[in-house]
C-alpha cells in the first residue's frame, strides 16, 4: 500500500472460524488420472482447473480470517456470515 506501514487491532480466530478455514481449504480437490503419473500419485495437481479453485478457495479462506480476526474490517460490512459474500466484498 504505497510503501506505508497500517497497524489494524486484530485479535485470535476461534476453533469453529479455524474449522471453517480448513474446510475451505480442503474444498478443491485435484482430478483423480486413470495411470498414476511419474511420481506414482493418481493425482493430477497440476490440473488448471483444480490450481484456480485452490487459489479461490486459499483467497476465501484468507478473507474469513482478516474479516472475523480484524474488527476494524468487519465494521465496514457487518453481519456477513457467508464466505463467499465475505470474499467478494
Amino acid at each position: 500500500m504505497d510503501g506505508q506501514i497500517y497497524k489494524v487491532p486484530c485479535k485470535r480466530t476461534n476453533q469453529t472460524v479455524e474449522e471453517r478455514i480448513l474446510a475451505l481449504r480442503r474444498r478443491a480437490q485435484p482430478p483423480r488420472m486413470k495411470d498414476p503419473g511419474p511420481n506414482g500419485d493418481y493425482y493430477n495437481h497440476a490440473d488448471p482447473a483444480y490450481l484456480d479453485l485452490q487459489t479461490k478457495y486459499d483467497k476465501m479462506a484468507r478473507a474469513l480470517r482478516v474479516y472475523t480476526g480484524c474488527p476494524v474490517i468487519a465494521a465496514k460490512k457487518p453481519g456477513l456470515t457467508n464466505e463467499e459474500e465475505i470474499y467478494s466484498s
